[in-house]
This record gives C-alpha cells, sequence and structure tokens, in this order.
C-alpha cells in the first residue's frame, strides 16, 4: 500500500532527509556526532580588517576558505558520484520532494524550490540564489518554480527532455532486487502525471508513445548482455 502511494508520501512531505554520502540505510548522518567529519576549512585572509581614516568607519576584512566535498568534475551535479546516486529506490526521494536536507560526507545542503543554500558558502546578497546552470548539473525534481538555462521553453518538449533524463539516471542504478525497479520508477511516474495531465502506457508518455518505443529497443540493444529481467524493465 505504501509503494503505491509514493508519490503523494514524498509530494507531501515538509522536509525529506537525504544521506547522500551513506551506502546503506545504517551509514548515518555525517555531522549529527563528534568525529564523523574529518575535513576542516581552512581561511586564507586577503584582506584584513581596517578602519578608514576619514569617517572612522570599520572596512570589512576579506577571505578565502577551502572548499568542502569538491566535486571531482566541475560539470557533475554534487550528488553524481555519491552513494546515495547508484542505489535505484532512493531517486524518488529528490524528484518529488519539494524540501530536501542533504547530508553529505562533511556538510549539509539545503535545497527548495525557491533555492539552494550549502554550509561552506555564505551569499552577502539575500537575493542570490545558488543555482550550477549546466546541462548536466540539473536539479533532478519536478518541484522547480524556475526553468534552467539549458531547458526548452515549450513545455511539452521540456517535459519530454525532463522524461528522457529521469530514465537514463534510474536504469543507470543498482537494485537489490529486480523485482522492484518498476515499483521505484512508478512514483515518478504518478509525479509527472499529476504535474503535466500526461497519461502513461506501459511506463511510456502516451504523447510520445513512437519516440519512447524507439529509445526502448535502442536500450534494449545496448542492455543485450544484461538480464532478461533488467532488458524487459528499461
Amino acid at each position: 500500500m505504501q509503494i503505491g502511494a509514493m508519490s503523494q508520501i514524498y509530494g507531501f512531505a515538509h522536509l525529506t532527509i537525504l544521506a547522500a554520502s551513506s551506502s546503506s540505510v545504517h551509514g548515518g548522518l555525517p555531522g549529527l556526532r563528534p568525529g564523523s567529519r574529518s575535513i576542516e576549512q581552512v581561511e586564507l585572509m586577503v584582506l584584513s580588517e581596517s578602519t578608514d581614516s576619514t569617517t572612522g568607519n570599520v572596512l570589512p576584512g576579506l577571505s578565502l576558505m577551502t572548499t568542502l566535498d569538491p566535486l571531482t568534475n566541475p560539470n557533475e551535479h554534487f550528488l553524481e558520484r555519491m552513494p546515495w546516486n547508484s542505489r535505484g529506490c532512493t531517486m524518488q526521494e529528490r524528484v518529488l520532494s519539494r524540501r530536501v536536507l542533504v547530508f553529505m560526507q562533511e556538510q549539509v545542503y539545503w535545497i527548495c524550490r525557491e533555492a539552494m543554500f550549502c554550509e561552506e558558502s555564505y551569499f552577502e546578497n539575500s537575493l542570490l540564489r545558488f543555482h550550477r546552470f549546466h546541462a548536466r548539473a540539473t536539479e533532478p525534481t519536478l518541484a522547480n518554480s524556475f526553468r534552467n538555462f539549458y531547458e526548452p521553453e515549450d513545455d511539452q518538449v521540456r517535459f519530454w527532455k525532463m522524461y528522457q533524463n529521469l530514465v537514463a539516471s534510474y536504469t543507470s542504478r543498482h537494485f537489490t532486487n529486480e523485482g522492484g525497479i518498476f515499483d521505484g520508477f512508478l512514483a515518478i511516474l504518478q509525479g509527472m502525471s499529476a504535474l503535466s495531465d500526461e497519461e502513461f502506457s506501459w511506463g511510456l508518455p502516451r504523447s510520445y508513445f513512437e519516440q519512447g518505443l524507439q529509445s526502448t529497443c535502442y536500450s534494449i540493444r545496448y542492455c543485450c548482455s544484461k538480464s532478461t529481467a533488467s532488458i524487459y524493465r528499461t
């Protein structure tokens, strides 16, 4: 009963907590207990605080800090290489949730429909919203209130592109039980259907059914070395 309602459970949740750096449900949340984090930020002073000789006003200094959780590839999303991102059952947590608190190994991210913030950065301008405008760094969610710079302007084209990206990401993940592959994606399909009034047949959007069949045939040829169950689910 709960598997069939995951779209509503995550969609209506006030906040979803992602244990991004944990390889299993027993991994815990880094930062909650002493010794669970190892990296310390080092401050490099560029300009010391000073006093204006004319006005007497205190002029703020400027310093740089080392980066926490540095990206191996700056063009990737920060969750790309996390253990969380390799597990099939976790994808719906981010895609369907309105607000998430992401626990990385060395810092926490806050992500909602309007903005993204992390511990290592301080934004002096309160109007600034931290987003990474790169095609591969697009936030994997249905709840964005803004359009990524690389996304198509047409809603229908953007829907098809989103569907393709989600399927590609989902089918690259690992599953403990192959019988749950469809169940793990069902909630995402339900969320997309509620968002766009699109209907799905066998996991394919009806408005792009022919294109979906072509993509499925390509996936079958590409995955010919995998098990029959995996090919069918893909």
